[in-house]
C-alpha cells in the first residue's frame, strides 16, 4: 500500500475504521496493530473488536439478532467462559427431565453452535431443550413436536436453516428392509420446510438370504445443503455381522449424490 493510500485509509473516521476491521480475521488486525499505533488503540479498545477476537480464539459465534444481553457483558462473559475452561470449573448447572421410557428410544445432543438436546419419546414425540448460554445471550426453552404420521427411527437438526431431519421408521419385508424415507421439517413447529425436498425415499437392496434383522441404527449428518446417512443393522442376530448402507443426498432437492 502507497504511502498516499495509506494516510488516506487512516483519515478515516474511527467508526469506519472499525468497520472496515471488523470484516478482518484476528491474525490480520494482529497485523495491523503491530504497523500503525492508531490501528493498535482502535482494536484494543472497541469492544466490538475485542469481543470478535475473543470469540474466534474460543471458536464460538455470537449471534447477534439472538443476543439478548449488551456486547461488553457479552464479552465479559466469554473472557469468564474461556477461564472456566481453563481451570476446569462450572459455572452453571441445569437440570433437564430425560423423556426416555425404553431402551429403544434415544437421546440426541444435537446442533454445533446452538448445544439443543432432543429426546424421542415412548408416545412418538419430539422434546427439545435449548441449552442456555450466558456467552452467547441464549435462554433455555423447551418445546415439543408431535402429531406425526409415522414412526420416528431417527432425527438431526440444523438451527441455523430451522431445519430438522426425521427418519421414518423402515418398511420391511420378509427378506430385509426395502425403504428408508426422509422428512425435511421446520425445527419450531414441525411443519414441511420451505426450502426442503418432499420426502425422500432410499431403497435398499434387499438382503436375500436373511433370516432375521435386528433394529437398524442411524446415523445422520448436516453440511450445507447436504445430507448424510448411515444405517447399519446386525444381520441374524450376529453382533459380528453387520449391515451396513450409506447415503449423501441434497435435502433441498432430494438428488443423492451417492
Amino acid at each position: 500500500m502507497s504511502s498516499e493510500v495509506t494516510a488516506m485509509f487512516l483519515s478515516l473516521p474511527d467508526e469506519l475504521l472499525v468497520s472496515i476491521l471488523a470484516y478482518l480475521c484476528t491474525s490480520d488486525r494482529v497485523r495491523c496493530s503491530s504497523i500503525n499505533h492508531r490501528l493498535k488503540s482502535i482494536i484494543d479498545e472497541t469492544i466490538l473488536l475485542q469481543t470478535q477476537t475473543e470469540c474466534e480464539l474460543a471458536n464460538v459465534t455470537i449471534n447477534p439478532s439472538r443476543r439478548a444481553v449488551p456486547l461488553a457483558n457479552a464479552l465479559q462473559s466469554l473472557k469468564e467462559h474461556q477461564e472456566a475452561w481453563r481451570t476446569l470449573r462450572w459455572t452453571n448447572d441445569m437440570s433437564v427431565l430425560m423423556q426416555v421410557e425404553s431402551e429403544e428410544h434415544d437421546i440426541h445432543v444435537q446442533g454445533r453452535d446452538c448445544g439443543i438436546l432432543g429426546q424421542v419419546t415412548a408416545d412418538n414425540r419430539l422434546v427439545f431443550t435449548q441449552i442456555p448460554s450466558k456467552v452467547r445471550g441464549i435462554e433455555k426453552r423447551t418445546w415439543t413436536l408431535d402429531n406425526f404420521t409415522f414412526p420416528i427411527a431417527d432425527f438431526t437438526l440444523d438451527e441455523r436453516e430451522d431445519l430438522l431431519v426425521m427418519v421414518e421408521n423402515v418398511l420391511t419385508d420378509p427378506v430385509g428392509i426395502v425403504e428408508v424415507k426422509l422428512h425435511m421439517l421446520l425445527l419450531t413447529n414441525g411443519t414441511a420446510h420451505p426450502l426442503g425436498s418432499a420426502p425422500i425415499s432410499l431403497n435398499v437392496p434387499p438382503f436375500y438370504g436373511t433370516s432375521r434383522l435386528g433394529f437398524p441404527v442411524f446415523k445422520l449428518a448436516i453440511a450445507g445443503e447436504c445430507l448424510g446417512v448411515m444405517m447399519g443393522l446386525l444381520r441374524d442376530g450376529q453382533h459380528n455381522d453387520i449391515i451396513s448402507h450409506f447415503w449423501l443426498c441434497d435435502w433441498r432437492t432430494g438428488e443423492l449424490k451417492q
